[in-house]
């Protein structure tokens, strides 16, 4: 239960904290004008500058077909959209995500045009929303600008964050809804009523539809983060009204889902669970809050007020309650990821730099009150935040924790320079260069190559291909299997990508040994996975290493291939 502090009367009870009287006056819209500028350039600046990498190019195709369909169908013309599982029926209707990323897209699509920037556009705006929200989060529970302005800070500059909103995937869409979950259910714990308990159902099928995986992993710490306020039964009636809710809003998406929800069509793990769950505690603790800080300031807070006889107030239930749903939800999350990744992971960042936020601020009060020199507590904050969000000094390195693959970026710490990763410094340069990639190398090849109604067979990045050129037939990628062409017909276009395997190997030398094609080699940098944005992969610039796009082209289309190279 959190109590009210004798010396913070009315930052410390939640009934005051959270009181909407005097708060239109009391407002900081300077800082939250500021930090919310800071996060829309993040998010929005050059936003369709990078070509779209595989996952993008699923939710983008996926999005056009709703436009056309209504409603997410995998069949659109002759191109099916497919990965490694199972992911849809036999209407082709899409089983495997929830929907609700792929509507916001084709939201986007509509409103800005069908291009990157047209689908990315949605997902940046939430990204925006997640900063605004966790200002307005921070100051109606603690009151205190200084918090407000930190917290936000910390997740409008975070590179890994800005990366993720920087996609056409649910994870910035993911994030917000994480975020308002936990902003209703604290306002609904503050002051239970069947309106406050209604928002936090709706605010449960909202996540259902974005990420019911994560939706599964956070409720647990919610419960826990709920036992620091005194229950009483008007409290267990809006929430049992809440999740009366979201059990109806959500029995469409159970019955189109049905089969993922209950394990079926998902990717086997090769990892154990332990080894899944370390990984996850390891981003946590690398790229959303170092876990060492927030267990360190815990412990000396919690020492402190047990010495001084203080109660706990309710920026520390705050900080501890979000610590613990984002370590346990993590745990949790790597159950059923085949693969541990970051992106699973992203919405709990927002109640991260929650936590990390407050312990900042923290840090800045108790140098005040130790030396009494206002200076030096705004030097030692400014000072902590530099460090946090520029480099790992204050983070575990994952290479003592558990080996994982992908560890290939510039700015990656390894064994011998465990404590140097730049992030800052490289999502800046990523906003202000261009990145030659394979993705974008291949778009360009079909734009010059490919005429409507031909086949273009490719070993990866067919689904970015599928968005942008809808008017030609794309076989191969992810789930092409051996033979990914049909009987008697022959691909006009080959693109090949020498980073990867080739699963129709045998097939392509058949292509390649007929003589019936016209070889071309590109080089491209070094980035097999193009925009992902997972930090063990994402790269913010190019790298020097270059690899080889192999292009063939039908001999009887040979006069395609002079007319593009022709000099003007």
């Amino acid at each position: 239960m959190i109590k009210t502090s004798p010396h913070q009367p009315d930052e410390s009870d939640p009934r005051r904290a959270f009181s909407s009287t005097g708060a239109a006056r009391q407002f900081p819209w300077m800082g939250f004008v500021i930090v919310t500028c800071i996060a829309s350039v993040m998010c929005f600046y050059r936003l369709g500058s990078r070509a779209m990498w595989q996952d993008e190019g699923e939710t983008a195709v996926l999005a056009q077909s709703v436009l056309i369909h209504g409603i997410p169908k995998a069949k659109i013309g002759d191109n099916v959209v497919q990965q490694d599982a199972k992911a849809f029926d036999e209407s082709y209707t899409w089983t495997f995500h929830p929907w609700g990323q792929f509507y916001l897209a084709a939201i986007g699509l509509k409103a800005f045009g069908e291009n990157a920037m047209g689908a990315r556009a949605p997902f940046a705006l939430c990204g925006v929303l997640c900063v605004a929200m966790l200002f307005l989060m921070a100051w109606r529970t603690t009151r205190c600008t200084r918090t407000a302005v930190v917290c936000a800070l910390l997740l409008a500059i975070s590179a890994t964050f800005v990366t993720h909103a920087r996609q056409c995937r649910y994870y910035a869409l993911d994030a917000l809804t994480c975020l308002v979950v936990v902003g209703v259910l604290l306002e609904l714990l503050r002051r239970p009523d069947w309106k406050r308990g209604a928002a936090f159902g709706v605010a449960l099928a909202a996540q259902f539809y974005t990420n019911f995986g994560l939706q599964a992993a956070l409720l647990p710490g919610l419960v826990v983060v709920a036992l620091f306020f005194q229950i009483r039964m008007t409290h267990l009636r809006a929430v049992s009204l809440g999740l009366l809710v979201a059990v109806v809003l959500c029995i469409p998406g159970g019955l189109v889902h049905g089969r993922r929800l209950w394990g079926g069509g998902a990717t086997v793990s090769p990892l154990p669970f332990l080894t899944k769950a370390i990984a996850h505690l390891s981003y946590i603790d690398g790229w959303f809050a170092p876990l060492a800080v927030l267990l360190i300031a815990g412990a000396i807070v919690l020492l402190r007020r047990f010495r001084t006889g203080r109660v706990i107030t309710v920026d520390v239930c705050l900080a501890i309650g979000c610590a613990f749903t984002v370590i346990l939800a993590a745990i949790i999350m790597a159950y059923a990821a085949p693969i541990p990744h970051v992106r699973y992971l992203i919405a709990l960042m927002p109640l991260a730099k929650l936590a990390l936020g407050i312990c900042a601020v923290g840090l800045y009060r108790i140098t005040l009150e130790k030396t009494n020199r206002p200076a030096m507590a705004w030097t030692a904050l400014f000072v902590c935040i530099a460090i946090l969000v520029t480099s790992n000094v204050a983070a575990v390195p994952i290479q003592w924790i558990v080996e994982l693959p992908d560890q290939q970026t510039p700015d990656f710490c390894t064994s011998r320079r465990p404590y140097l990763r730049f992030d800052a410094a490289g999502m800046l340069h990523e906003l202000t260069h261009d990145f030659p990639c394979f993705d974008q190398a291949r778009l360009e090849a079909v734009n010059r190559l490919a005429r409507r109604g031909d086949m273009v067979l490719t070993n990866y990045g067919d689904l970015p291909l599928m968005f942008h050129r809808p008017d030609v037939l794309i076989r191969g990628g992810v789930g092409g299997g051996e033979r990914p062409v049909e009987d008697g017909k022959r691909p006009d276009l080959i693109l090949i990508q020498s980073a990867f395997g080739i699963p129709f190997q045998p097939y392509l030398d058949q292509l390649r040994e007929s003589g019936d094609y016209v070889e071309q080699r590109v080089s491209v940098p070094n980035s097999p996975y193009g925009n992902i944005p997972e930090p063990r992969a994402h790269l913010f610039a190019a790298p020097e290493q270059r690899l080889v796009l192999w292009i063939f082209v039908k001999k009887k289309n040979a006069d395609r291939v002079e007319a593009t190279t022709r000099p003007a």
